[in-house]
């Protein structure tokens, strides 16, 4: 049956000692009977995130940040040679948000890994030199994942991606300068206005509200929203509840 075949499975992989072997070992564990049951093997052999492959580190941070072992998965990550990160590009975006997270106060943590609040602002991003250095250090990683994203069918989270980083830019005061500019430029670019909305409402960049509300009326109008005017169309009622 499938379970006397997944128990072969996990105690052949036990007697192998290479990081294919282990990475097999923790994401069969995490299949099979979640991530504790790995997290316990994890620590159970006393192993390290550089004992597995990229993609089983990957595996094995993610069920850290699950878990809310935060500081462990950020060492983790942190421990991990670069060839992890071209072998696996979606660790960029990890290290990304768990450097992040690391500055930020205790309740805002958890907050980061779910993308983007409807207003970023409310996220208190430290202003000290360390802190600032760990946000370049942020936005490097998502810069290269950025690059990294070649395939057509990963256009929606280059975009999500492009936004975190402007907005990292946005909180840096050595950029911050240039990224309200290009905020400027791309709130009223046709082929950008719907991604740039809610930057544009959080940091108070001048666009025209009501034109885009016409727009967005008219395009529910015949045929419905896409996902992008959906977000636009509710942030700007969000941003106008206390006005």
């Amino acid at each position: 049956d499938a379970d006397g075949d997944t128990e072969a499975a996990l105690r052949e992989l036990k007697t192998r000692q290479d990081a294919e072997a282990r990475s097999a070992l923790l994401i069969t564990l995490i299949r099979r009977r979640g991530g504790e049951a790995a997290l316990s093997y994890f620590r159970g052999e006393r192993l390290k995130a550089t004992d597995f492959t990229a993609v089983g580190a990957m595996n094995l941070i993610l069920k850290r940040i699950e878990g809310g072992e935060l500081e462990e998965a950020l060492a983790d990550i942190t421990s991990l040679p670069e060839g992890y990160f071209a072998e696996c590009p979606a660790l960029h975006l990890r290290r990304a948000h768990l450097t992040l997270a690391s500055i930020l106060p205790s309740d805002q943590r958890t907050a980061i890994f779910q993308g983007l609040p409807l207003n970023p602002r409310i996220l208190q991003l430290p202003s000290d030199p360390n802190a600032q250095e760990k946000i370049r250090s942020a936005r490097n990683d998502l810069h290269d994942m950025i690059t990294s994203l070649t395939e057509p069918d990963l256009q929606t989270l280059k975009e999500f991606l492009t936004e975190f980083e402007l907005w990292l830019r946005l909180e840096d005061p050595t950029t911050s300068e240039a990224a309200r500019n290009q905020l400027v430029a791309e709130v009223v670019d046709p082929t950008k206005t719907l991604q740039r909305v809610r930057l544009a409402l959080a940091y108070d960049i001048p666009f025209n509200k009501e034109a885009l509300q016409r727009h967005l009326a008219g395009r529910k109008e015949i045929g419905g929203w896409t996902q992008d005017e959906r977000a636009a169309a509710f942030l700007i009622v969000y941003s106008g509840r206390d006005g």
